[in-house]
């Protein structure tokens, strides 16, 4: 935070088993005690499904203003940013804690997302490229 500018915006990518992965809820429960406003939007359509969620954040009211929103360069992009702004998730409800240096699980939950991804991607490439 004391890199940005005064009202400047942070953006967190998170890697998630879903829309109510602990570990997004974690970081949004860290940046909650760090700046006044937030918002959270997962990529993937499926809340269950292996997914990104994007968390902003800043000590100024964030809106996401039509022209920050590039036009889309296809119809399935078009469609991915209609179905974005729509799934904005409620923050409050993921219930995650706060990370702290005493309390930090990130390691621990990344390490079943990790697999997870890799799981995906090895899916798609030859048994012959992978050894």
């Amino acid at each position: 935070k004391g890199r940005l500018r005064p009202g400047g915006l942070l953006a967190v990518n998170v890697v998630v088993q879903g829309h109510r992965d602990p570990l997004a809820a974690d970081v949004a429960a860290t940046l909650s005690g760090l700046f006044a406003h937030r918002l959270a939007f997962p990529t993937e359509k499926d809340p269950q499904r292996l997914g990104n969620v994007v968390l902003l954040a800043s000590d100024a009211a964030l809106a996401l203003p039509e022209q920050w929103i590039p036009p889309p360069a296809s119809k399935v992009h078009a469609a991915f940013l209609d179905g974005l702004r729509q799934r904005r998730l409620d923050l409050e409800s993921l219930g995650g804690r706060a990370i702290l240096d005493e309390r930090n699980a990130v390691e621990v939950r990344c390490a079943s997302t990790d697999l997870l991804v890799r799981g995906t991607y090895r899916a798609h490439f030859p048994a012959s490229v992978l050894h």
